[in-house]
This record gives structure tokens, sequence and C-alpha cells, in this order.
């Protein structure tokens, strides 16, 4: 009985982080700015990168994010947008 209770807990605990991104989706599929992956190459190593800009003629400032060890997220591509 325990076992379930806790199986239960954690299930419906989770709950609340399945859909904790849903906004973050929302709010980038609004936005604006073009969102792209673009693999940045040196020499023999290749690195895929997530790139948000502005629609500008002229230069624009720029902040690199990088993003927790959980990956690329959601909310780590709201926060770049």
């Amino acid at each position: 009985m325990k076992r379930t209770a806790l199986l239960a807990t954690l299930i419906l605990g989770a709950a609340p982080f399945a859909s904790a991104q849903d906004w973050a989706k929302a709010t980038l599929e609004k936005s604006p700015r073009h969102r792209e992956w673009v693999t940045v190459k040196h020499g023999d190593r290749a690195v895929e990168t997530f790139v948000v800009y502005p629609e500008s003629k002229s230069k624009t400032p720029v902040v690199l994010i990088i993003h927790e060890i959980f990956g690329m997220t959601d909310w780590v591509q709201d926060l770049a947008d």
C-alpha cells in the first residue's frame, strides 16, 4: 500500500512538470523573431547551436545563453527569444 501511495504521489507530483513548458511553447509560436538550428564548425569539430535573431537591417547586440544540465528545453528557447 505504501509503495502504491508513493508511486501515485510521484506520478501526480510530476504531472505539473510535464505541462510546465506549455506556456513557453505558446510564447515561442507567437514570437516575431527568427529561430533556427545552425551547425557551427571549427576545424574538425562541429556544434549544433540554436540561434534567435530579430528582423533588423542594422547591427544588433548578441546574448549567449548556455543551457543548464537538463538540455535545450522550450524554456531555454523562450529565454533566448
